[in-house]
């Protein structure tokens, strides 16, 4: 009797483990040079946060942004930004009153959503790199 308990306990519990390691997976994003998520967005922009609020679900946050720039996308006004409210579901966490260089995705509604998958950092370290050099280069009319 004693046998067939360690034939069988002994799986259960790698099954067990197997099932825990699988249910504890967070956020992951491949790691892609800032030109290659700037080239995949829908959206790059730079963009102030004047505020954060609970957005529409419990698990997403809203920022109210001030735009400045909109380096890459439609032309149109975005006064809010949404992503999720935890890392572990990619969600960023931006700062009252700092400008950032923001890349991100279009929802169906046209409102702008951003994940740590996306290019979000604050502007002064990232306004002399190649990414927004050539984003604005491609701005410029003929």
């Amino acid at each position: 009797m004693m046998s067939w308990m360690k034939c069988c306990v002994f799986p259960l519990v790698l099954l067990c483990m197997w099932q825990l390691q699988e249910g504890a997976q967070a956020c992951t994003c491949p790691y892609d040079h800032p030109q290659t998520q700037f080239c995949q967005s829908d959206v790059a922009i730079k963009a102030k946060v004047v505020s954060e609020a609970a957005g529409e679900f419990e698990y997403d946050v809203t920022y109210d942004i001030k735009l400045t720039k909109i380096l890459k996308g439609p032309i149109r006004y975005y006064d809010t930004i949404c992503t999720a409210s935890s890392s572990a579901a990619c969600g960023v966490t931006l700062d009252k009153g700092v400008e950032y260089f923001i890349t991100g995705q279009r929802k169906s509604d046209g409102s702008l959503c951003v994940s740590s998958c996306n290019y979000v950092v604050p502007w002064k370290s990232s306004h002399d790199t190649p990414i927004t050099r050539c984003a604005v280069w491609d701005r410029q009319p003929n």
